[in-house]
This record gives structure tokens, C-alpha cells and sequence, in this order.
């Protein structure tokens, strides 16, 4: 069923609209050609002759999960353990029953400011419901902690969907001279490979 039905003028760009689902993430709006190929899109435009109607799906996943860490101050340098709680993962689409597998991979870093790409950390392949990776920084305290989950899903049509679940949680201090974070997964990519 289409979530929205809407007409645009000939020559005009159409911005697709970013719908809400209580209990899902929404990942991108795709199309599907002939052969079974998948293109995200975010936006639609048309200069033909008129009549033609395009479709576009949207892509979901039940992926839930928080990340929280604690930071521990040892030989001059902060050692954290991060714990990601994660729940889901399966995508929802019409194509959806085409995967045939998924593989998944956690990461777990820090950076000093919140926009800068972590450098340091590690990085941990893992099965289990709540992942767990402990690092030293290497920055003494990093004022930010990060964690992401990318699972990436074979499709039948020889396609893979990389999707990204990111966490980003800013330290604070306690009384216990421990520095901890935590935050909730949001969406932090979905792409081809």
C-alpha cells in the first residue's frame, strides 16, 4: 500500500517526505528496475510526455539498541568498556524477503569533540545481544564515546545493503572518578557495496 500518492509538474523536482513508524527506523525511500536493482532516492523528476507513474518503497528495520560506557582512569590513561544493547535488525520492504543472509560488525571509539571522526579504539566483529569492547583512548579523557553497528545484507539480485546504527554519548564525571556515557542508535548510513 503507498504511504503518500502525489503529482508533480513536468520539469519539477519532487522532495520525498521522511515518514514516521512507531517501533521502526526508516532507512531511505528505493526503487526496484526490471532486472531487481535497488537505487535509493530522495528526490524524483520527470521531463517526458506526460503519464507516467513512478514508485518508490520505503525501507525500514525493527534495530533497537542503546550504548553506555564507563571510563576508568589506570597508568596515566583512561581504559573505557562500552556495552551495546541491541534488539532487532530485520528489514521491512517488499524486496525484504529477498536477503539471503546478513553479516554484523560493532565499533567502538572516542574522539576529544563531537563532530571529529574517532581515530582511536577498536573494533570488534560480534554475534551476541549486547556486544562489548574495551579500548584505551590514547587521548587521555576524549570528551565523546561512540559505538556503531553496521549489518550488511546480501540480496538475491547479487546487491549489498550496508546499513549503519550510530551512537554518540558525550562523557560525564561522577563521583566515583569514573567517566561515563550512553546514548540511543540512530541511523548513521545506508549504502550499496
Amino acid at each position: 500500500q503507498p504511504v503518500t500518492q502525489d503529482s508533480v509538474g513536468f520539469y519539477k523536482q519532487y522532495v520525498l517526505a521522511t515518514p514516521v513508524a512507531e517501533g521502526y527506523t526508516f532507512l531511505g525511500w528505493f526503487m526496484q528496475d526490471e532486472k531487481g536493482t535497488l537505487t535509493k532516492v530522495t528526490e524524483l523528476s520527470y521531463s517526458g510526455t506526460g503519464g507516467k507513474t513512478v514508485e518508490v518503497e520505503a525501507l525500514w528495520t525493527d534495530f533497537q539498541g542503546t550504548m553506555s560506557s564507563r571510563g576508568t582512569l589506570g597508568f596515566g590513561n583512561y581504559k573505557y568498556t562500552v556495552t551495546s544493547a541491541v534488539t532487532g535488525g530485520k528489514l521491512y520492504a517488499s524486496f525484504a524477503d529477498q536477503l539471503n543472509g546478513s553479516s554484523v560488525m560493532y565499533y567502538f571509539s572516542a574522539s576529544k569533540n563531537a563532530g571529529e571522526s574517532a581515530t582511536t579504539g577498536g573494533s570488534y566483529s560480534a554475534s551476541s545481544a549486547s556486544p562489548e569492547g574495551a579500548f584505551k583512548t590514547g587521548l587521555g579523557n576524549p570528551g565523546y564515546i561512540h559505538a556503531s553497528v553496521v549489518i550488511e545484507y546480501s540480496l538475491e539480485n547479487g546487491q549489498t545493503l550496508a546499513v549503519e546504527m550510530a551512537a554518540h554519548g558525550k562523557n560525564t564525571y561522577n563521583a566515583n572518578t569514573n567517566y561515563t556515557a550512553s546514548a540511543t542508535f540512530d541511523v548513521g548510513s545506508v549504502t550499496f557495496i
